[in-house]
């Protein structure tokens, strides 16, 4: 009796923590429909944003990519990119994340699409269990060139103190989310959140 009450708890639990609510929002400025999901107290875009901005690129400059993956974003660009109502991401956001599905060495893998159509092999730990689907859109260097799609997603979040930015990182080769300071002029992927 107490292994068949343990498990029903422990499948309660599980059911709990990685039921999400999935929908969808459109932005009013360009009409574009995005999937979004609720994952902890946050309601996330589950797509990268994919406004035109100024400072703001699609993949190797090609609009399919942009259709694929969302556009590329410059610092100052990401600033202000999300639609009214939506902000950009910040630690505070990634860190409840990281604390209510994982931990750092290992929520990388929650957060990346399955597979390996689009992230090259071996695609570590990816299961996508919440439904967030990063995608490895590489980015834009402060040179001009591009690098690391099918093996990087970079995303901008901002400080907790709201007084800058930095990347978020995921890779093929690793199930970890790893931060780092980017330069201002390379150009990353963008997750909002709702307000």
């Amino acid at each position: 009796m107490n292994k068949i009450l343990i498990l029903a708890l422990a499948s309660f639990f599980c059911f709990q923590v990685f039921s999400q609510d999935k929908g969808t929002m459109t932005d009013p400025r360009d009409n574009k429909t995005y999937k979004t999901v609720k994952l902890g107290n946050n309601v996330w875009m589950a797509e990268n944003l994919n406004y035109e901005t100024k400072d703001s690129w699609c993949y190797q400059d090609n609009f399919k990519n942009c259709d694929k993956y969302g556009r590329l974003y410059t610092r100052e660009a990401a600033m202000t990119a999300c639609p009214r109502g939506w902000r950009l991401a910040n630690d505070n956001d990634w860190e409840t994340l990281i604390n209510t599905y994982g931990s750092k060495s290992d929520i990388g893998g929650f957060l990346k699409s399955i597979g390996t159509t689009t992230w090259k092999a071996p695609n570590t730990n990816a299961i996508d269990k919440g439904g967030f689907t990063a995608l490895p859109a590489g980015y834009k260097k402060t040179d001009g060139t591009y690098t690391g799609e099918g093996t990087q997603a970079s995303f901008w979040s901002v400080f907790s103190d709201n007084k800058g930015l930095w990347g978020r990182h995921l890779t093929h080769d690793s199930g970890r989310l790893n931060s780092y300071n980017s330069p201002d002029i390379n150009a990353l992927s963008i997750r909002c959140v709702k307000d």
